[in-house]
């Protein structure tokens, strides 16, 4: 199975506007069993007041998976990735602007774009919610 998250890489919004951030996992006759967002190394809840995730299976080999925020600001800034059970997980910058020129923070992305930290984390998370479901 392989994950992707849609859309340019990475992304720009302006203040105000949604997160609206969709996942596809293709190559897998199976559909993961569970698939969580992070926003830069916090879990994001499925259901909030500004927003929710969504999954479903989109053909016989594909599962996607959405992820929408409303009303974003400065604070929705950075790393957000999606992390399916059964495949390595994938992130996308995300930079919500006030007004700033997405060039000059552009040059700044280029410089640390890495998140191989995410799939450790959610191989524990999966251990630790087997463990608890087993009990």
């Amino acid at each position: 199975a392989k994950a992707s998250i849609l859309g340019p890489h990475p992304l720009f919004l302006k203040t105000g506007s949604s997160i609206n951030l969709t996942c596809v996992i293709t190559q897998s006759p199976e559909p993961p069993v569970f698939v969580f967002w992070y926003h830069d190394d916090r879990m994001i809840n499925y259901d909030s007041s500004r927003g929710e995730i969504t999954m479903y299976k989109s053909s016989e080999d594909s599962t996607t998976s959405r992820l929408y925020i409303k009303d974003a600001n400065a604070e929705d800034s950075g790393n957000y990735t999606c992390c399916p059970s059964n495949t390595q997980a994938t992130s996308i910058p995300v930079y919500v602007l006030n007004g700033e020129r997405p060039a000059a923070i552009q040059h700044d992305a280029n410089i640390s774009t890495s998140s191989s930290s995410s799939p450790n984390i959610s191989f524990l998370l999966f251990l630790l919610l087997t463990a608890i479901v087993s009990r």
